[in-house]
């Protein structure tokens, strides 16, 4: 009875903050939900006529398709060896990290979602004489996933008299004037401006630590953690959310770094070094490799105490003592600094180095694409004439954002990620594609890692 609880606590935890923003909805007539946005993805379960589900929203790209919350009928499959059984024979405790759920009970199958160490999971059977017989094949056991979703088309789904969610429309790439495109020119959105001017900031303060990271402490590290702040909170796209995330994540320490710095010496936050940052009004992102420099900080500052430590023992000079104000070397530059002779008393210079290795130990930042995926959204497979990618990534308009196909050696199974929403990373290549009768420049990536990506 105890482990009944804790399981629907944890379920709770688990799906109590999305269902919150889900709405419901009733099965027409028997309808089939599928494990991907597509009448190809395989069939997680027919629900009868009058079933309720949970809609958590439609999917972008994929008109007329709906999101919903894993129905409790529904089962997917995970092997025995990530599974542990509990007081309570239904369910069943997730034993590592990462853990694949997959729509077969084969190792290839497609994935619907991955699992952590502790999550519980309903294993799926029946009483036989009083005792749970749960479903397994070949290893693998069927299993209901609370975190996983599951699509239906909106031919079965009733909404009763409120009008089906919508897809929210796209913003557009800044709110200060217009931007011209293929389909002229169009309005900028107030987030966007954010996005832009925190990314314009971010490349401007990274090209500050890069040529003086003690002066790069002056900039209004805040003032770009506030920026990042609002585009994962309020951007509409999931990739631009993910990327600010990061950002913010890397610029965190420095933030912190910097506040310190100006409260100790009383400095306002600069929003520009001119001399450091450049003197451009709006220069575009560019992708620059990651601060060297920077990187060679940790590797410089030793080495002088280590310098000091080859002359001889000699008598200790107590005048000298008062030179060592910094606690932290003390330990090793006390006894070197005590030996040294009469003739090197310039050697005061210890507390430079000491200054610098505490002031301007600024972690280094990579230029914007780096580290990120280089593609985010659904993964399809398209054979596309006239290049060697047979899978494309289509954003949340239908449109192709990237062709992919896998990187020589790198040994994933695209085929695992059908109808998945996924981030991808690798090389890009540019190539040349037909749309709509005419030739236009796609990019290509040779994928050397690939994730689920989920809301």
């Amino acid at each position: 009875m105890r482990s009944w609880s804790l399981m629907i606590v944890l379920l709770g935890l688990c799906l109590g903050p999305v269902a919150a923003q889900t709405r419901q909805a009733t099965v027409s007539g028997r309808g089939n939900i599928r494990f991907g946005p597509s009448t190809q993805a395989p069939v997680v379960t027919t629900l009868e006529d009058g079933t309720t589900v949970e809609v958590i929203g439609p999917v972008a790209g994929k008109d007329g398709w709906y999101e919903i919350r894993f129905p409790p009928q529904g089962g997917a499959w995970v092997h025995g060896r990530n599974l542990a059984q509990t007081e309570d024979p239904r369910a069943l405790r997730v034993t590592q990290d990462g853990v694949r759920v997959r729509d077969d009970a084969r190792l290839r199958s497609n994935l619907v979602t991955q699992l952590d160490a502790g999550d519980i999971v309903t294993w799926k059977g029946r009483m036989v004489d009083g005792q749970w017989a749960g479903i397994t094949h070949g290893g693998w056991y069927k299993v209901h996933p609370p975190g996983a979703v599951a699509y239906a088309h909106r031919i079965v789904l009733d909404f009763g008299r409120e009008a089906p969610p919508q897809v929210a429309a796209r913003e557009a790439d800044d709110d200060a004037g217009t931007v011209a495109g293929a389909g002229g020119s169009r309005q900028l959105s107030p987030i966007e401006r954010t996005w832009r001017n925190a990314r314009t900031l971010y490349e401007r303060y990274r090209t500050a630590v890069d040529a003086d990271p003690q002066r790069a402490l002056e900039l209004d590290w805040q003032g770009l953690v506030d920026r990042l702040d609002r585009v994962v909170e309020d951007h509409g796209s999931f990739r631009t959310r993910l990327l600010a995330d990061s950002l913010r994540k890397r610029v965190g320490k420095i933030a912190w770094l910097a506040r310190k710095h100006q409260s100790e010496r009383g400095i306002e936050p600069k929003r520009d070094i001119p001399e450091l940052t450049g003197s451009a009004d709006e220069p575009e992102p560019v992708d620059e490799p990651a601060l060297a420099a920077v990187e060679d900080l940790p590797q410089r500052v030793p080495e002088e105490p280590r310098e000091r430590q080859q002359p001889p023992p000699a008598q200790p000079q107590p005048q000298r003592e008062p030179q060592q104000p910094e606690p932290k070397p003390e330990p090793v530059r006390e006894p070197p600094v005590a030996v040294t002779p009469e003739p090197e008393p310039p050697r005061v210079e210890p507390e430079e180095p000491t200054v610098v290795a505490e002031e301007e130990a600024v972690p280094a930042l990579p230029s914007l694409e780096e580290d990120s995926y280089r593609a985010i959204g659904w993964l399809e497979p398209r054979d596309v004439p006239g290049t060697s990618a047979n899978y494309v990534i289509i954003d949340s308009t239908n449109e192709i954002e990237a062709l992919v196909k896998v990187a020589d050696g790198a040994g994933i199974q695209l085929a695992e990620y059908h109808w998945r929403r996924v981030g991808v990373k690798g090389e890009v290549e540019k190539v040349t594609i037909e749309r709509g009768g005419q030739a236009s420049e796609a990019a290509l990536v040779h994928i050397t890692a690939i994730d689920l990506v989920n809301r």
